[in-house]
């Protein structure tokens, strides 16, 4: 990929790379291996007693992350949409079709320098069998070729999401995606 991928995070979050997250997939090593080889992937958690744990709750009481590019195959290519932006990390449309509950609180389309297109999306929903609420924010990015997906997802309960929302917001503003002029690795 000829892009860059750029954004902040507060230095009391705990930032888990590649590995630690490849290692919580519990891939097999082959597919590992392809990931590592095709794909670029952080976790990042706010709790004052962070874990790759959080990354498996519903509703985390504190703000957890994760910023990704992969590659999209060829049958992604032919139909990524503003659609595909907002399903990336959780199938909204097949959540609110089977009738959960599910509040939009922004959808905004992006253009950036250089082709690239996106979606900020930000929505509440209603954890499965539970009366807990969720929020995700969520920004997709695609390059000018639609080859690449540069995603980053921060979610937490809503509780939790209104109250660190300023900082949330900051995090989500501050992800780009440029075209790398010479050499750099994506950070």
């Amino acid at each position: 990929d000829d892009a860059g991928t750029y954004f902040k995070i507060p230095e009391s979050w705990t930032v888990y790379d590649e590995n630690a997250l490849t290692k919580k997939l519990d891939l097999s090593p082959t597919r590992a291996k392809i990931r590592k080889a095709t794909s670029w992937s952080v976790a990042f958690d706010a709790s004052s007693n962070p874990t790759l744990k959080h990354f498996d709750q519903a509703a985390p009481t504190k703000p957890f992350g994760i910023a990704e590019v992969r590659p999209l195959d060829p049958e992604e290519r032919d139909c990524f949409s503003l659609e595909s932006m907002r399903n990336a990390f959780v199938r909204v449309d097949d959540y609110a079709e089977r009738g959960g509950e599910l509040e939009v609180l922004r959808q905004d389309e992006f253009t950036q320098s250089g082709g690239f297109r996106g979606l900020r999306f930000t929505f509440n929903a209603q954890v499965p069998n539970s009366n807990k609420f969720v929020t995700f924010d969520q920004v997709a990015i695609v390059d000018a070729k639609t080859e690449n997906l540069h995603l980053m997802v921060v979610s937490c309960s809503v509780r939790c999401y209104d109250q660190q929302k300023g900082t949330i917001n900051t995090i989500m503003d501050s992800w780009t995606v440029k075209e790398r002029r010479g050499e750099g690795a994506m950070t």
